[in-house]
């Protein structure tokens, strides 16, 4: 077996080989029922919103016109972030109205659990897993062979002295 490619097991069979920093993967079953579509977009649109780090405002009128001026060149980027952000908290709050019956089910071992595996924010791989236990045995058992693959990694790394 490649010592990149995570042990296969009776639910899923695993295509994606890892990456050489495999110390630093993390497992996780997702708790929600979908991965936001919405998140991206609306923290991007926001990025793109000018930050001066401190207000303009004050009392004498060179610092108004300046406020003034700062809102005029700032509007055309803010347009896309509002318009972005009620999808958003509409997902959002769709999601946690959602999340209870879809945590029943999961529990139930009726629609199967997402299992993660990411570096760096970076999704990795997915799995789906039928059934609370068995994501459970299948999380610890990704993180066991990650465990192997650090320790084999350092092992293999000259010593310094």
């Amino acid at each position: 077996m490649d010592r990149h490619t995570p042990p296969p097991s009776g639910a899923a069979r695993v295509e994606q080989s890892f990456p050489s920093d495999i110390g630093k993967i993390k497992v996780c079953r997702r708790w929600l029922p979908w991965k936001s579509r919405t998140r991206k977009a609306a923290s991007t649109a926001w990025d793109w919103v000018p930050d001066w780090g401190r207000s303009y405002a004050a009392d004498d009128p060179v610092s108004s016109t300046l406020a003034t001026i700062g809102w005029i060149i700032a509007l055309p980027f803010m347009i896309p972030a509002l318009l972005v952000t009620p999808f958003f908290l509409l997902e959002c709050l769709l999601q946690w109205l959602c999340f209870p019956f879809a945590l029943f089910l999961r529990f139930a071992g009726i629609i199967p659990v997402t299992i993660e595996t990411a570096r760096r924010g970076e999704i990795l791989h997915t799995e789906r897993v039928t059934g609370w236990a068995k994501a459970r045995a299948r999380r610890d058992e990704f993180r066991a062979w990650n465990a192997a693959q650090a320790a084999a990694a350092k092992a293999q790394l000259p010593r310094q002295s």
